[in-house]
């Protein structure tokens, strides 16, 4: 999680105006996503069990 935020802010700094949302948006989506899809593989089966 930590990683992704930190990517997404440097890229915020690195970019302006329209090349910033155009890259901040979708960066932040992949992080997301991939925080998500390792976080649901590494839970272990109790705590999948219970939701």
């Amino acid at each position: 999680m930590f990683c992704g935020a930190g990517l997404t802010g440097l890229i915020a700094c690195l970019t302006s105006g329209g090349l910033r949302v155009l890259t901040v948006g979708p960066t932040a989506s992949v992080a997301m996503t991939a925080w998500t899809y390792f976080g649901r593989r590494t839970r272990s089966r109790a705590a999948a069990q219970w939701g």
